[in-house]
Formats: structure tokens, C-alpha cells, sequence
């Protein structure tokens, strides 16, 4: 029995769900017959208000408007449209606003079952519209699927027919987490009168972007045959402002033949007035190959580069969008530089050049590996055209290889660019005479030299900056007939990312001969270390301490060295050239100079007396505030010899004289001055001796400026040990002499001529500064003096 009432009650049940399918079924069909045949019963003002009350607030959509209209016009059976017109129309929801006081929109679609589609889009209008969108932030976990073509949908798009679209924005605003993609005004415009598409779009000030405003129009011609989706004839013209670069025009054409068969012919500029770039591109794509041509110019964008060209560019190559061969393309570029002399170079402009051209080899290589883009560029070349003229020639060249993974660093790519360039100078004597009447003049000794000079650099830079190595050379190879300059430099410029670069050099003087201008005897006498001193015997003074030097920025390494003895000749030092020999290095960020200068073996005429310099040594230590010294001076005679020693520092030197056999410091200096006994002397002779002693003891007299003393016609000596004051007279003519001098610091010097009238008579001027006003004065003495 209870089987048998559940079987009924299963049944009854059965029966009322077909019931209510059924039924569900019978008002779906009423509906989507309504919906054909009727659409306005359903889409209407009174249900789109109830609907935007009740239903959307459960989805997140706000809807307002004032008024609402639909239309729904047919043209057959299957042919069906339909059209909506809003008065102030607003959608909100919590990423979206639209807002837009006239919105309308028409449609017009095929409900074949078999085939449905969409037919036609427009017209399309907005006016004064706004529009806000809140785009969402990217996954950093989802990974981007390669772009590709889907055939079939590019068909649908193409077989509809669109109207006339005209929507006219007051603010568009785009902003992605807190960031303003775009802000601004914009209105677009799009026809369509057989075939042809015409579509204007414009922009007022637009922020988040470098546009201020655009406006530009295509022109697209379609396929006669509505089925065809190619060919494509493009025309384009458009015009904009970007912000700090002025106003910029395109325009060109482009034909696409097929999806992988591009042709295209564009031309652009921006700037106006004096700044301007202007461009010009022509090229095609085509099923897996490129090639480019492209020229260009940019005028007045710096005050010394005019111009500034790119000529008879061409890239080519192939292409994959699919990879995993990306890219493999090789390109060729002539880069044109035109440059105006600075106001320096004006008095030798000639010398300058206007003009340079630049052959640029860029072979690029892209690969997929690791689902990243890699890079391979080996080969890439830029050389300079080389430049000659009468005086020098000049060539560079830039190799470079890079390789790795393309990313926001540059550390994923490891690079070696080589670096090669040299100037040469073939005649040295044509950029003397060249340079002669210009400021920079070649000075003497140096304008009399011949010969070749030649430097260049030769090396290379790894891994973008990381470390970069150049080799320099240079090499002079110059002589006169009395100077000699031949010298070879090689070394490196050195730098790294994490430390400071350092310059290495090796500097070799192979034959270096100069004569040194000659000083006229009425200049006023060196002035030598003023707090040296000479004394009878050595004594020994403690070093100073090494002060602070300034720190560079730039580490050194420089060696400086002489195959052969340098000659040096000058008219103080009478005789054979001095021979100088030089060992330095210099290291360090603080310039630290360390080594040695020596002459030895020179023979001088030293106080009116020959003398053998045994050896000069200049001894530089960076742990000392001042060079040491030792020299040896010998004055060898039939029946003695008289040495004089030089110790100590530069700035404190110490000199004494020995003998053999022994004889007093007074004796030495009279031998050495007047080539006689002290007592043999008259008394101003005798004066002479004794003041030179005191000077040298004062330091009033160094030894440079007994070197000058030397070689002059000395007539007398005096030295004031109150006043600290040295003076010299010296004989120009008969009757005629002229006495110089000079205080121990140099703040008192006078000059003066004396001329002999009669035996007792003579007329002195003097010139010197008054101590009290600093003003130089002038006096002039009748004197007359008799001796008894």
C-alpha cells in the first residue's frame, strides 16, 4: 500500500515539473516573440527605470536619465535594428563613469539562427560627455600571451558597416593606481561614404601625457569587394603640440596588401623656426623580411651643431613574431654633423673642422630563450670620416659587441667596445707658422723644432662602463739644429664602477736638447728659495712634515724617464749643454712624486772659475714637505783644489766650502772671485769678498743666483746684513755699469745706473720703492769722491 502511494505521488510530481517546463517554455517563446516582433513592450523608459532601481544597484551599477527613447526598425524577417537615445545619461559604477547630457547609439544585426551577426554599427554620438575609468593593477603573476592575428574575427569586423560616429568628450580621465595615464578634452570623428573611412580625431591639453593638443585625419579606402579584407590603402595626416618640444606634423601613406605585406611612405617634423627635426621614412614588411630608408636632419636644436643629419640610412633584415628568431636585421646609417667654431677658435678656424660623417654599422640579432628577449649586436662599427689638412690629419673609429638578456638593467648585458683613433702632425713646422700671430703661438724653444708628432688611442670599454681600458700613445720625433725633442708615451686611462679611474703612463725621453732664452743683465736678479742658507759646515736640519695635499679625482700612475741625458744650454751657464738625467714616478690621488734629478759630469764656469759639477741630485720623497739635495762642485787648480758641498733641502739648503789644502772661507771666496789672496785685494775688492760671505750666510744669495752672478761681468759685491739687502754692480761699458739688488724676501729691489764724468766726478739714478708708501721713486745724485 505505501509503495503504491509513493509511485502516485512520484508521478503527480513528474507530471507538474513537465507542467511548469512547459510552461517556462511558453512565456520564453511569448517573450523572444514580444522581443522580435514587440521589442518596445520590453526596452522602454518605464522597465529601464524599474530595472535601474531594483535590479543593476545588484550588480554595482548606478543608471540615471532624464529621458529615454528606442526604436526598433526591421527590414525583413531577419533583419532587425534597433536605436536608443539618452538626455542626460549617467552610468557609475565603482571603476566607470560616463556622463553625457545627449548619448544615442544604433544598431543593426542578421537573427538568422544559422548565421546571426552583427551588420552595422552607428550612427554613435555623445555630446559634451565625460568619461572616467579606474583601471585595475597588473598581475605580476600572470604571464602575457604573445599577440596574434585571429583571421576570422578581423573578417567579422571588417563585413560591418559603420555610420557615422561623433562623440565629443569635455574630460576624459584614465588613471591606473593613483596615476594619471591621461586627462584632458577629446573628440573623434568617423565617416564612412563608399567605402572609404574618414576619421578625425582631436585633442585639447591632455595631462599624463607629453601631448598638449592633436589633430589628425585617415583616410581609409577598403577592399571593393565586401567580402575582401585586403588590400588596405591608408592615407595619414596629422598635426600636434607636445610640451617643451613645439608643435609636430606627420603625414604619408601606408598599404596593406595582407596581414604580413605592409608598404608604407611617411614623412614628419617637430619644432618650428630655427629648432626643427624633420624626417622622412619609406619601407615595406613583407611575409618575414624589412627594409627601411630613412633621412633626416635636426636644425638649431644646440647653438654650436647647426645641423645635425642622418643620410642614406637603410635597415633590412627578418622578422618572426612568433620567434624564437625575433629579429636578425643589418643596418647602415651616414650621420652628417655640422658644427660652428667657438669664438676661441676663430684666429685658426681653418684648423677646425665644420663638418664631420660618420659611417654607423648596427647588426641586430633578437632571439626568444627562457621566454625572454635576447640580444646579440657583434660588429657594431661607427668610424669618422678622416679629416686632413695642411697642418694635421685626423682619424677614429668605435668596434663594439653586446650580448644578454634585454631588460630594465643594463647589467644583464655584457659588452667590449674597442676604441681607435689617431692624429697626426707631419710637419711639425706648419702648425708653428699656423699658429704664429695667434694667442696660441708654439713658444721658444719649441717653434724651431721639425719633424712628426703623433698620438692615438687604442683600447677598449667592457661591459657598459663597468671597466674601461684605453691605451694611449704618443710619439714625437722633432729636431732643429740646436733642439731635440723625440720622446715616446704609452700607457691607459682606466675605469671601473666602484672605484676611482686611474691614469697610467710611461713617459720616455729618448733625445731631448733645448737652448733657453737668453736673460738680459738688466733684469733684476732670481730670487732662490729666500729662506736658504750657506755655511762654512754642514749642518744638519730636521725634515719637515708632509702637509695635506689635495685629493684628485683621478688615481696616478706616471712614469717619467730619460733614455739618455737631456742638454739643456743657456748663455748663464757657459760652456756644453747641462746634462740632466730624470727618473720620476708620480702615483697616488695626491699627486705623490717620488725619484730623482741628477747632473753629473758637467763642467761650468762657476764664480769666473771652472768648476766640475761632480753631481746635482734632487732627491723627491713623498713622505718629505721638500726635495733633498746633494751636489758636489769641484774647482781644481795646479797646487789646490776647493770643493763645494750642497746639502740639505729646497727650501733649506745648505752649502760649505772645503779645501785642500785647507784655507778659510774668506780665502775660498777671494780665490773664487777675484782669482787671488785675500790680502792682495784692494779694500773695496776686499769688501766685495767679505758681504758675498755674509749674503751666502744670510741666504741673501742662493745658488742659482750665483750661477747668474757668475756669468756676468761682476764689478763689485756689497751686501748689507741690517737691511738684509744684496746689491751687484755690474760693467756694461767703459765709465758705464749698473747695480741691481735686492732684499732677502724680494719685497725691496732697486736698479740704478752710474756713470764715470772725470776721476772724481760721476752721475748715479737709482729706482726704487719707498718703504713707507710702496710707491716706486727715482733719484738722481751728482757725486763726487776722491781717494787718498
Amino acid at each position: 500500500m505505501f509503495f503504491r502511494h509513493l509511485f502516485k505521488a512520484a508521478a503527480y510530481g513528474i507530471i507538474m515539473l513537465v507542467e511548469f517546463t512547459t510552461f517556462l517554455v511558453i512565456v520564453a517563446a511569448i517573450l523572444f516573440g514580444i522581443f522580435l516582433y514587440r521589442p518596445e513592450w520590453i526596452v522602454n523608459e518605464g522597465n529601464l527605470r524599474i530595472a535601474a532601481q531594483y535590479v543593476l544597484p545588484r550588480f554595482g551599477v548606478e543608471l540615471e536619465f532624464k529621458s529615454f527613447a528606442a526604436d526598433f526598425p526591421r527590414t525583413s524577417l531577419y533583419e532587425r535594428g534597433i536605436g536608443l537615445t539618452f538626455e542626460k545619461l549617467r552610468v557609475k559604477t565603482d571603476s566607470l563613469t560616463f556622463i553625457a547630457p545627449t548619448a544615442g547609439l544604433a544598431l543593426a544585426f542578421n537573427i538568422h539562427p544559422e548565421h546571426p551577426a552583427l551588420n552595422m554599427i552607428g550612427p554613435v554620438v555623445v555630446e559634451d560627455g565625460i568619461f572616467a575609468l579606474k583601471l585595475p593593477p597588473d598581475d605580476p603573476y600572470k604571464e602575457d600571451e604573445p599577440f596574434k592575428w585571429d583571421d576570422k574575427l578581423l573578417a567579422k569586423i571588417r563585413a560591418i558597416k559603420w555610420e557615422m560616429v561623433s562623440a565629443t568628450f569635455r574630460e576624459i580621465n584614465i588613471e591606473k593606481e593613483n596615476k594619471v595615464l591621461m586627462r584632458g578634452p577629446m573628440n573623434l570623428q568617423v565617416f564612412n561614404n563608399d567605402r572609404i573611412w574618414t576619421i578625425n580625431f582631436a585633442s585639447g591639453e591632455l595631462l599624463g601625457t607629453p601631448v598638449i593638443k592633436s589633430k589628425v585625419q585617415v583616410d581609409i579606402r577598403l577592399p571593393a569587394d565586401q567580402k575582401a579584407s585586403f588590400p588596405l590603402d591608408i592615407k595619414l595626416n596629422g598635426s600636434a603640440s607636445i610640451a617643451e618640444q613645439g608643435p609636430v606634423a606627420l603625414e604619408g601613406t601606408m598599404t596593406i596588401l595582407s596581414l604580413e605585406d605592409l608598404r608604407y611612405r611617411l614623412s614628419g617634423s617637430i619644432g618650428d623656426g630655427k629648432e626643427i627635426i624633420r624626417a622622412k621614412v619609406n619601407g615595406f614588411f613583407d611575409h618575414g623580411r624589412f627594409a627601411s630608408q630613412i633621412e633626416g636632419r635636426a636644425d638649431g636644436l644646440v647653438a654650436t651643431l647647426p645641423q645635425l643629419a642622418v643620410k642614406r640610412c637603410r635597415l633590412e633584415g627578418r622578422y618572426s613574431l612568433g620567434g624564437p628568431e625575433i629579429l636578425d636585421s643589418n643596418n647602415n646609417c651616414e650621420v652628417f654633423i655640422e658644427r660652428i667654431p667657438l669664438p676661441e677658435e676663430l684666429a685658426f678656424a681653418d684648423l677646425s673642422p665644420k663638418t664631420f660623417t660618420l659611417k654607423v654599422h648596427v647588426p641586430v640579432k633578437l632571439t626568444l630563450k627562457d621566454k625572454q628577449t635576447y640580444l646579440e649586436a657583434n660588429g657594431v662599427k661607427a668610424a669618422l670620416e678622416p679629416i686632413s689638412n695642411d697642418v694635421y690629419r685626423l682619424k677614429a673609429s668605435v668596434v663594439g659587441s653586446f650580448e644578454g638578456f634585454l631588460s630594465a638593467s643594463t647589467d644583464t648585458i655584457k659588452s667590449e667596445i674597442k676604441v681607435d683613433s689617431q692624429i697626426e702632425i707631419p710637419e711639425f713646422q706648419n702648425l708653428v707658422k699656423r699658429l704664429e700671430l695667434t694667442a696660441f703661438a708654439i713658444p721658444a724653444p719649441l717653434h724651431t723644432l721639425q719633424g712628426r708628432v703623433a698620438c692615438g688611442t687604442q683600447g677598449k670599454i667592457v661591459n657598459l662602463g663597468e671597466q674601461t681600458d684605453i691605451p694611449l700613445q704618443c710619439t714625437t720625433a722633432l729636431k732643429s739644429s740646436v733642439q731635440a725633442l723625440a720622446m715616446d708615451v704609452s700607457g691607459a686611462i682606466q675605469t671601473w664602477m666602484d672605484r676611482k679611474p686611474k691614469l697610467k703612463l710611461d713617459v720616455l725621453f729618448k733625445d731631448v736638447a733645448f737652448e733657453l732664452p737668453q736673460m738680459r743683465i738688466e733684469d733684476p736678479i732670481p730670487q732662490f728659495v729666500p729662506d736658504a742658507r750657506l755655511q762654512d759646515k754642514l749642518e744638519e736640519k730636521p725634515m719637515k712634515k708632509v702637509s695635506e695635499k689635495e685629493i684628485l679625482p683621478i688615481e696616478l700612475a706616471i712614469s717619467i724617464k730619460t733614455a739618455k741625458p737631456a742638454l739643456i744650454q743657456t748663455h748663464i751657464l757657459k760652456g756644453p749643454p747641462v746634462p740632466v738625467d730624470i727618473d720620476l714616478n708620480i702615483t697616488g690621488d695626491k699627486a705623490a712624486v717620488a725619484g730623482q734629478i741628477e747632473i753629473k759630469n758637467y763642467t761650468v764656469t762657476f764664480l769666473k772659475r771652472k768648476a766640475l759639477v761632480d753631481h746635482v741630485i734632487i732627491k723627491l720623497d713623498p713622505t718629505q714637505e721638500s726635495p733633498e739635495l746633494d751636489g758636489l762642485f769641484v774647482f781644481k787648480e795646479t797646487d789646490f783644489r776647493i770643493d763645494l758641498i750642497l746639502k740639505g733641502t729646497a727650501d733649506r739648503p745648505f752649502y760649505y766650502l772645503e779645501s785642500d789644502p785647507p784655507r778659510s772661507p774668506t780665502q775660498l771666496l777671494s780665490m773664487l772671485m777675484y782669482g787671488g789672496e785675500a790680502d792682495a785685494l784692494d779694500t773695496e775688492s776686499q769688501r766685495s769678498v767679505e758681504e758675498t760671505r755674509a749674503a751666502m750666510v744670510d741666504g741673501a744669495l742662493g745658488l742659482l743666483s750665483m750661477y747668474y752672478l757668475a756669468s756676468t761681468p761682476i764689478d763689485s759685491v756689497g751686501y748689507n746684513p741690517y737691511t738684509g739687502v744684496f746689491r751687484a754692480r755690474v760693467k756694461l761699458a767703459k765709465g758705464l755699469s749698473l747695480s741691481v739688488g735686492s732684499d732677502l724676501g724680494g719685497a725691496h729691489q732697486s736698479v740704478g745706473i752710474q756713470k764715470r764724468l772725470s776721476e772724481n766726478w760721476s752721475f748715479e739714478t737709482t729706482a726704487e720703492p719707498d718703504q713707507e708708501t710702496n710707491e716706486t721713486k727715482g733719484v738722481a745724485l751728482f757725486k763726487w769722491g776722491r781717494r787718498y
